[in-house]
């Protein structure tokens, strides 16, 4: 990425419109990485758990001091060090959920995805209706190209909270990814039917015709 003259970060992309290409997944991927970094929005939405069961907030106050120390260290990017104050929040409550989940995004905002997947499925086990963790689970597995487990991800959160309407989406772009451009078109209509004020639903839509209008000219 490069900084223009006002501050603003730009990201340098030189695109492949083919979707089976490794250029065209690579581009993606970068967009995909410099939003999930940089819009405040979307940060916001992935990181916020909203739904709370019994495992989703210790109760222990040193578990919740240091669930909060990484936090903090998130907020820094500094997120070696805010796994390892969820680290130790876990270890003093094994059931603290929003800390495995917390500490799975740092995974993944490392690139150990790996690792990500087995903080997220541990937060599913103790929490399984947050729907965040599964919205969470499915890009980590995207990112590993394992579309259909991000597809039923996908689908696992919007059945557990149908207004959330970055999965409608995010849907809608992982079945473009796996090929299926009809459906995916479908589901962009269906996301933008259901959320007709979302501008990042039309965004992604253009994008998507965009791309098979590319693929058409290339034939």
């Amino acid at each position: 990425s490069t900084t223009d003259a006002q501050g603003k970060k730009n990201i340098d992309v030189t695109m492949s419109f083919d979707p089976n290409s490794k250029d065209f997944k690579e581009s993606y991927y970068k967009i995909e990485r410099y939003l999930m970094a940089n819009c405040e929005t979307l940060k916001r939405k992935i990181a916020t758990n909203d739904k709370v069961n019994k495992n989703s907030i210790s109760q222990n106050e040193k578990a919740l001091e240091n669930y909060q120390l990484g936090i903090d260290e998130s907020e820094k990017q500094n997120y070696k060090g805010a796994i390892e104050y969820y680290k130790k929040a876990v270890k003093i409550d094994p059931n603290f959920a929003f800390a495995y989940d917390n500490m799975g995004i740092c995974y993944r905002r490392l690139e150990k995805y790996d690792e990500a997947i087995k903080d997220f499925n541990k937060a599913i086990q103790l929490d399984p209706n947050d729907h965040t963790t599964y919205f969470n689970r499915a890009y980590t597995k995207r990112q590993e190209g394992d579309y259909e487990g991000a597809l039923k991800d996908y689908n696992k959160c919007i059945a557990l909270k149908p207004n959330f309407e970055d999965a409608y989406y995010q849907k809608a772009n992982t079945i473009y990814l796996m090929g299926d451009k009809e459906t995916a078109a479908a589901e962009f209509n269906k996301a933008i039917a259901k959320f007709p004020t979302e501008a990042a639903a039309y965004t992604n839509r253009g994008i998507f015709f965009m791309n098979t209008k590319k693929d058409k000219e290339a034939m």
